[in-house]
C-alpha cells in the first residue's frame, strides 16, 4: 500500500501547495496555516526520501531524489523565515522566505528539464512544465520589483501548473 501512495501522492500534494502559497499570497490563507504547511511538508519529504530511497538511485528517479533531498533544506528555510529567524530580523527572514519560494519554483523545474531530456516518451509535458516554472518566476520576481500584485498571481499560478501538468503527467504516464 506505501507503494501506490508514493507514487500517486505527488499528484495531489503538488498542486495542493502551490494552492496554499497562492491563497497566502491573496489574503485567503494565513500565514501560520503557511507555518503548518511548511512543518508538514519538511515530515514528509524526509519520510519519503526515506522510504523511496533505494528505489530511486537511478535514471529520472535519481533526479528527482535530488530535487527533494534539496527541497528539504529549501523548506526549512521557509519555516525558519516564516517563524522569526534568531538573527536578522525583517531582512533575514524576508530572505529565507524568498529561498523557500523560489527554491520550489526552480527546483521542480530543472527536475523537469531532466526528465524531459531522460524519457522515452513525450517530453513535451515535462519541457513546458519546466518552462513554466521559470517563467512563473520570472513573472513573480517582475511582480516584486513592480509591485503588480496581478503578476503575482500569474507567476503563482504558471509555476503551479507546470509542476502539476509534470506530475500528473509522469503519475498517469510514467
Amino acid at each position: 500500500m506505501l507503494r501506490p501512495v508514493r507514487e500517486n501522492a505527488p499528484a495531489l500534494l503538488v498542486p495542493a501547495a502551490w494552492t496554499v502559497v497562492t491563497g497566502v499570497h491573496e489574503g485567503y490563507i494565513d500565514e501560520h496555516s503557511l507555518v503548518i504547511a511548511h512543518a508538514v511538508m519538511i515530515v514528509l519529504q524526509i519520510a519519503f526520501v526515506a522510504a523511496s530511497w533505494g528505489d530511486m538511485q537511478t535514471g529520472v528517479l535519481r533526479h528527482w531524489r535530488t530535487v527533494i533531498v534539496l527541497g528539504i533544506p529549501v523548506t526549512a528555510a521557509g519555516l525558519i523565515g516564516l517563524t522569526g529567524p534568531p538573527v536578522g530580523g525583517a531582512e533575514t527572514a524576508a530572505l529565507l522566505q524568498g529561498i523557500a519560494l523560489y527554491g520550489w519554483m526552480l527546483l521542480p523545474g530543472a527536475g523537469l528539464y531532466l526528465t524531459a531530456k531522460a524519457v522515452s516518451n513525450d517530453p513535451r509535458p515535462y519541457l513546458f512544465g519546466a518552462a513554466l516554472c521559470a517563467t512563473g518566476a520570472g513573472l513573480y520576481a517582475l511582480a516584486i520589483a513592480s509591485g503588480t500584485s496581478a503578476l503575482l498571481f500569474v507567476g503563482l499560478n504558471a509555476v503551479g501548473f507546470g509542476q502539476t501538468l509534470g506530475i500528473v503527467y509522469a503519475v498517469i504516464y510514467g
